[in-house]
């Protein structure tokens, strides 16, 4: 941004005592400084990191690039938390004085927002929830094994626990019917459309997986699903954080044990051994597919009941009561 204060003649033959000239990428254009006005931030905000987010309430009508570049600041920097307004609040003949004040305020403000886009917000990864929590929360990925899925639902059921399943969309659309049945009463994460691993594709692929997948499970179970989001392999980079929080997701959750359910070598009491005596806040790794999976759940339930641990959803691990809604 540079500044240059001078006089100036609008097309109505005022004439005001100062003026500013913008450049911003290919937008040039010299307005009077009297029809701008950095307003304080809006209440209640919090400063971070440099995020701007900047509102053109009434920017004169004759300075029309001056409008698009406002909109465009505020598509790009949008998702900070801070409000700079932008308004045309001087009426009358300001001084040179105040008009050189606020020129110079917004050269210097918009000198630091042009330096680059603020950094983007990405998804926490978890691996556990809070150890003070009174609960472990058992995770089945996947769904390719639909009937070893029904048992698996009806056991959590019967026995009074609940669980978070990552389903692929792909798997639903195969027969939505019996999986409405199946996870009716349980919070339902994103796992991807089609478990692809995520950081070998790019940016637009891993935000259609989410998206796509988001809305199979909205037309399928008729709710959204719980902001949570599980990548596939557990494999993820910062491109994988980034794009999973413009999804709205905050949180990435990866698990501390696994049940090792997916190996051909896995067994009921491998799986068992591997699952059971976790301490409070865990997250467990299994799988709906396998059919050793189904028949090892009922003493995994049964060793966390005894030591009067819940099995608890992700949900209330992380106390989330918002859905991707995105």
């Amino acid at each position: 941004a540079r500044e240059g204060l001078g006089a100036h003649t609008d097309a109505g033959g005022n004439t005001a005592e100062g003026s500013m000239a913008f450049a911003l990428g290919k937008h040039r254009q010299r307005v009077p400084v009297g029809h701008i006005s950095l307003l304080r931030p809006r209440r209640g905000s919090q400063l971070e990191s440099g995020c701007y987010a900047w509102e053109d309430r009434s920017v004169s009508p004759r300075h029309p690039s001056i409008r698009g570049i406002v909109r465009w600041l505020n598509t790009w920097l949008g998702r900070g938390g801070e409000t700079v307004q932008m308004a045309g609040s001087i009426l009358g003949q300001p001084s040179v004085a105040a008009l050189s004040v606020r020129a110079l305020v917004l050269a210097l403000a918009l000198a630091f927002l042009v330096q680059g886009p603020a950094e983007a917000a990405s998804a926490k990864v978890v691996r556990h929830g809070p150890r003070s929590s009174d609960g472990v929360a058992l995770t089945f990925d996947d769904g390719w094994g639909v009937d070893s899925c029904e048992r698996i639902s009806r056991t959590l059921t019967r026995m009074g626990a609940t669980a978070t399943f990552f389903i692929n969309g792909n798997h639903l659309r195969a027969d939505p019917a019996r999986w409405r049945r199946i996870l009716k009463d349980f919070p339902v994460g994103n796992h991807t459309r089609s478990h692809l691993w995520l950081t070998r594709v790019s940016k637009q692929k891993i935000g259609n997986q989410l998206r796509n997948n988001q809305w199979i499970h909205r037309e399928v179970l008729g709710r959204r699903m719980t902001r949570v989001f599980r990548p596939p392999y557990g494999a993820y980079d910062d491109t994988v954080r980034k794009v999973a929080a413009q999804r709205g997701y905050k949180h990435l959750v990866l698990w501390s044990h696994s049940s090792g359910d997916s190996s051909p070598a896995a067994t009921v009491s491998s799986i068992i051994r591997r699952t059971t005596g976790a301490p409070r806040g865990s997250i467990i790794l299994m799988h709906c597919g396998p059919s050793v999976t189904a028949r090892a759940l009922p003493a995994v339930i049964r060793s966390y009941q005894r030591r009067g641990i819940r099995l608890i959803g992700l949900d209330e691990m992380f106390r989330l009561d918002e859905y991707a809604s995105r």
